[in-house]
């Protein structure tokens, strides 16, 4: 949908279409209106609202309320866990065998083939979870609600977590809001700052922020 700043302008309202502008000036017309590529429902699911989807190879992952379910190609969902929480949005990340999940105040684990959905109950786990999750080199990567930190979670384990792995964009002054992977590097969104960390394999702590 678009509509225009000022009715002076134009107080018509476009649905499904976007005005573009004709740059070549070669015509008499200054722009047109093109149409947006229209949807299909395949599924309703019994809770709303939607509040995150991940895809894996074979199977799509939903959060929907606070149920997690599971979704086959042929549009079958099948309910595989309850959340705490209802609203808001969540973060999922897969690592091959598990499906991590957090909402900005816990985290829980769905293990694929034992279809286990639960809570993660590791008391190094920080207690405000995390608002966003990736995976990464064999590690699940949190951004550690109201501060500047980041933590991982044990090498291909999100129910396991060492209070000690953990490290802070110190760039500048900020809390991190997100985290996320791009080209194998760890960016680190502060609320003013970005910064990018890189695998280095170092045996205390594998991620060092890259110098230039």
């Amino acid at each position: 949908m678009s509509v225009y700043r000022s009715i002076n302008a134009s107080d018509n309202r476009c649905v499904n279409l976007y005005p573009e502008l004709i740059e070549t000036k070669d015509g008499k017309d200054v722009g047109v209106l093109m149409g947006c590529p229209g949807t299909t429902r395949r599924l309703t699911l019994a809770t709303t609202p939607v509040r995150g989807l991940i895809a894996t190879p074979t199977i799509m992952y939903a959060v929907a309320g606070n149920k997690f379910y599971s979704v086959t190609t042929g549009w079958v969902a099948t309910e595989r866990g309850t959340l705490n929480g209802a609203t808001g949005r969540v973060s999922m990340a897969y690592n091959g065998t598990q499906i991590m999940i957090v909402d900005g105040a816990d985290g829980y684990t769905y293990t694929v083939s034992t279809t286990t959905f639960a809570e993660i109950t590791d008391v190094d786990f920080p207690a405000a979870g995390g608002d966003t999750v990736v995976f990464l080199d064999t590690y699940f990567i949190i951004n550690v609600v109201g501060t500047g930190r980041f933590m991982i979670s044990a090498a291909n384990d999100g129910t396991a977590w060492d209070a000690l792995d953990f490290k802070t964009a110190e760039g500048a002054p900020d809390n991190l809001v997100a985290v996320a992977t791009n080209h194998r590097q760890l960016y680190t969104f502060g609320a003013n700052s970005t910064e990018v960390w890189i695998n280095t394999g170092d045996s205390d702590f594998p991620f060092e922020r890259v110098g230039n």
